[in-house]
């Protein structure tokens, strides 16, 4: 896109601020079918007039400038504006003075003049439009679990809850907290997305406590998940060993834990021949449900695909928030992964 005015803002957009008119008009014909939102500036205090009225990703400036130079610029945008994305285009050549505006500002990218438009300039400016949506995501996401961390104490101040069950809620939400943050510093990659996603479907829930129900009537609900979810509408699902009698446990948890693993499953998994099989073990006080989803066919390859640390991660969030137990298996050429929870037995 070419520059804009008024108000016109763009979920991207890119700041170019140079005082040579002929170096704006050239960039100005490079990137007019960019996706992103081109603004142009001559000088520092335009640039920072557009900036008042615009939302701005990323900023790419000349040093050397009349009047406020682009030391000054990014010093003022790096106060202001710190999610802003700065990129510095320039003569200067000599590393003391590169390392200076590096430090100083925060600089992502520093360009040397002349630049290859294609290779470099573009380049850059596309990596740097990612890293601004990640630090956006970032900030969304701590906002988010603040927000929910505030509303769900407030809401455990007013409940009528002894004070074991409250310390248990609050240690989740800190168990959350430390795990989503960790996340957010892998969030480039499908294991630390689904991660966020997962504490994140967590605090929007926030699954109430210990509770008793029938065995049967969790492995109906937990059949219901399964085909109202479209990719395993026509997957096989079979139960096993389905006992009579109460049980005590989180049922909406358990929900949870097994709709997050349904979740995962299309990051790795692109086959059919999907089995999915949910079995009950009765011992004398306990009561193991198991809820296992078989691979049959050869693209069912699933923990080679998962990283040690995702790995180590998932199972941490089942065993410590989820209550559950999280594997992933091989038998006879086949993959699976599942979920295991042990349940007291209701007493009567």
């Amino acid at each position: 896109m070419g520059n804009v005015s008024g108000n016109e803002q763009s979920i991207s957009s890119v700041l170019f601020v140079d005082d040579e008119a002929n170096i704006l008009s050239s960039i100005r014909r490079a990137v007019i079918d960019e996706e992103y939102v081109a603004y142009f500036a001559g000088s520092g205090l335009e640039a920072l007039s557009i900036m008042e009225k615009n939302e701005i990703s990323v900023i790419v400036t000349d040093m050397r400038m009349p009047g406020m130079d682009g030391l000054q610029l990014l010093k003022i945008v790096k106060e202001k504006y710190p999610n802003t994305v700065k990129i510095v285009l320039s003569g200067y050549t000599q590393l003391s003075q590169v390392l200076a505006t590096v430090n100083q500002a925060d600089i992502f990218n520093f360009i040397a003049k002349p630049w290859d438009m294609e290779t470099e300039l573009k380049y850059v400016i596309d990596k740097a439009l990612e890293h601004y949506q990640l630090k956006k995501n970032e900030a969304q996401l701590k906002e988010k679990l603040e927000i929910r961390n505030m509303a769900y104490q407030n809401v455990l101040k007013k409940m009528e809850v002894n004070a074991n069950h409250r310390e248990r809620q609050l240690q989740h939400i800190r168990k959350i907290n430390k795990l989503l943050l960790e996340s957010i510093e892998r969030i480039d990659d499908n294991e630390s997305k689904f991660l966020a996603m997962l504490l994140n479907d967590y605090i929007e829930k926030l699954p109430g406590g210990t509770d008793e129900f029938s065995i049967d009537k969790l492995v109906e609900a937990l059949k219901a998940l399964v085909t109202a979810d479209p990719l395993y509408s026509s997957a096989i699902c079979k139960v096993e060993n389905v006992c009579q009698g109460g049980v005590q446990g989180n049922f909406d948890l358990i929900q949870l834990a097994v709709v997050s693993l349904l979740k995962i499953v299309p990051l790795h998994h692109y086959g059919k021949g999907l089995y999915i099989q949910i079995s009950v073990k009765e011992k004398e006080a306990n009561i193991t449900l198991d809820f296992a989803i078989f691979f049959l066919d050869a693209d069912g390859i699933y923990k080679d695909q998962f990283s040690q640390h995702s790995y180590q991660t998932m199972e941490k969030v089942m065993s410590e928030i989820m209550g559950g137990k999280f594997m992933a298996l091989r038998k006879d050429e086949k993959q699976s992964i599942q979920l295991e929870f042990i349940l007291e037995k209701a007493q009567h």
